[in-house]
């Protein structure tokens, strides 16, 4: 546990340019201090509401801190879904014609 908060405290380190994700890094970092999270200052992150938003944005500075780009998964999906369309189209496949990926969308 030790070893995985210095890990930690040395990527918010990595992140002084990035206020809002250092920010939000330590805030989660914090939570490990505690033997009861949920009674502690910063337990309003473990709320259902705020979870989502933490871990979204705790992913999202542990990416860049690595190189990486962070995208959502309907994004990723969305991309896969029209390289395949490509990939089918040059393929001749036929079955990509029947495939209305703007309309599935729309829905």
């Amino acid at each position: 546990m030790l070893a995985f908060g210095r890990e930690l405290y040395a990527m918010s380190q990595r992140l002084q340019h990035d206020v809002y994700h250092k920010a939000m890094l330590e805030d989660a970092f914090s939570l490990l201090a505690y033997s009861n999270p949920w009674d502690s200052p910063v337990g309003w992150q473990l709320e259902p509401v705020r979870r989502e938003a933490v871990c979204e944005a705790l992913n999202s500075a542990i990416l860049e801190s690595q190189g990486m780009q962070w995208i959502s998964p309907v994004e990723a999906c969305v991309s896969h879904s029209r390289d395949l369309l490509r990939r089918m189209a040059r393929a001749a496949l036929g079955a990509c014609a029947f495939a209305d990926l703007p309309a599935l969308l729309r829905r």
